[in-house]
């Protein structure tokens, strides 16, 4: 319950049930159509090439004809796909393929086309068959299901992934029609870790529990790179792991933020559809692509998504030429007309803005709009010194806030360590018969960045990660049970960003 329900609290309309996993249980999809979570099916078959001896093919015919008929009525069944990366996999040679590619090509059909896709049309004809992904769609089956570029951005789907270059801009990433699958990893937080380890001594990088628990070839190092591109940790620092954990999070949210915006920009000029991110959930403590820990917690990630996939939202980027384009996103299917989007700099070092400015804005339903009037200079500013805060004024809309960082935090010549003060109310409210909702107030002296509130009380906050550019501000924290106001102030300590 708690991850589905995490899934629709961040906007999430589709989730994929990845070739690499398992069929879910009834309930699983009982939820998801109760909750109106949509569902991209793979077949079980992911990352490897497949006999098609006729003992094999039996049992496929067996496992497609069950599942699609114990899966085909629920209404959260979007699509079905046949497998996970096999095209790209038999183009790209991913498992020495190549001198014998007909071999291989001929099994390839024979099981996804020949024999999975009669099955789930015969019994499911309302649906979509997907013979891979990523592929081509139309594209690939007009080449005989093996397409000489199964990520050619102009058809079906994509998966990207790239640890190398500067994952905070956008102009990293390339256009696609769908973005199916795309990620960066993180660490879990040492409150998850506990639930593995009380040894002291495994809290390092190098520790055998660390690298015994890292199963992506050279991961922690993609991490720093990505961490060190935009942010500064040194390796002497005492608190260089705790600091490790928090800052991959901050790199993680930051890398698939960039990435999903421009996805939803791209819905105005390239038909950008969709935008899966790799991947919800974990299946233990450990480093992973996930935005949920095993233990049920939010990463910084999976808060952020609540922001960067509302249904409307203010979403800027910085061009080539270091000016600000400025996008409104609507997934409504009213347009939004007069309304307006208010532009604030910020000097890292104050609590207040030091210039507002506002424009008219308006976008039609269902689509993405770059806003044409905006003026998109930094004003002069010292871009070193800077942020740029947007935020949306429209009758009976809710956009949450947005920023432009104009240069990477580590070049950042204004920061400085905040004052920070947290009260928790003695009022008590309980929302929709069920949570416990506590007001949490946060009161600073200056910007501060990445502001993660941690407690060991079960229960959540509702945003964290905050980019704090007021003197006050109210984050509520959500919970089953009741527990002492002063108890859970006292409980709740804070990480930033400070180098």
């Amino acid at each position: 319950d708690n991850l589905l329900k995490s899934a629709r609290d961040a906007h999430m309309s589709m989730l994929r049930v990845w070739g690499g996993g398992v069929y879910e249980s009834d309930y699983f999809y009982e939820k998801c159509d109760r909750l109106g979570i949509l569902i991209w099916q793979d077949f079980l078959f992911a990352c490897a090439m497949y006999p098609t001896d006729p003992e094999f093919i039996n049992t496929v015919q067996e496992e497609i004809e069950q599942n699609v008929l114990r899966l085909q009525y629920h209404p959260s069944i979007a699509v079905w796909a046949g497998n996970n990366e096999n095209e790209a996999a038999l183009v790209g040679n991913w498992y020495d393929t190549t001198p014998e590619f007909e071999k291989y090509k001929n099994q390839y059909i024979k099981l996804y086309v020949e024999t999975i896709k009669p099955i789930v049309q015969d019994l499911d004809p309302g649906r979509r068959y997907l013979v891979s992904s990523p592929s081509n769609g139309r594209e690939s089956e007009r080449e005989n299901y093996v397409a000489h570029n199964p990520y050619d951005p102009h058809y079906g789907d994509t998966h990207y992934y790239n640890y190398l270059a500067d994952n905070w801009n956008m102009m990293t990433y390339p256009k696609t029609r769908f973005a199916s699958e795309y990620g960066f990893q993180s660490l879990p937080s040492l409150v998850t870790m506990k639930t593995a380890t009380n040894n002291s001594e495994d809290f390092s990088l190098d520790s055998h529990y660390s690298v015994h628990r890292q199963h992506s070839p050279n991961g922690y190092s993609f991490i720093e790179l990505q961490m060190n591109s935009r942010m500064k940790l040194q390796k002497d620092d005492p608190k260089y792991f705790e600091k490790f954990i928090f800052y991959s999070q901050i790199s993680q949210a930051m890398a698939i933020k960039t990435e999903t915006e421009l996805y939803r920009q791209d819905q105005a000029n390239w038909y950008t559809m969709g935008a899966l991110y790799w991947q919800l959930n974990d299946v233990w403590q450990a480093p992973s692509w996930s935005s949920i820990e095993y233990t049920g917690r939010w990463k910084m990630l999976h808060y952020y998504a609540k922001d960067f996939f509302a249904p409307v939202l203010v979403s800027p980027r910085l061009d080539a030429s270091g000016e600000m384009e400025v996008y409104l996103i609507n997934d409504r299917f009213v347009p939004i007309l007069e309304a307006k989007i208010t532009i604030q700099f910020y000097n890292w070092s104050s609590s207040a803005p030091i210039l507002t400015k506002q424009y008219p804005a308006s976008c039609g339903p269902l689509t993405a709009a770059l806003q044409p009037n905006i003026d998109g200079t930094l004003m002069g500013y010292k871009k070193e010194e800077i942020l740029v805060k947007f935020s949306l004024l429209a009758t009976g809309i809710r956009s949450p806030v947005n920023y432009v960082f104009p240069v990477p935090l580590k070049r950042v010549t204004t920061l400085r360590k905040p004052n920070i003060e947290i009260l928790v109310s003695n009022f008590v409210m309980r929302r929709h018969h069920q949570n416990l909702e506590y007001t949490v107030q946060i009161r600073v002296d200056t910007v501060v960045a990445f502001l993660w509130l941690e407690t060991e009380v079960e229960g959540r906050f509702e945003e964290n990660g905050l980019i704090v550019t007021e003197p006050q501000m109210i984050v509520k924290f959500l919970c089953k049970d009741h527990v002492s106001p002063r108890i859970l102030e006292k409980s709740i300590t804070t990480q930033y960003y400070l180098h």
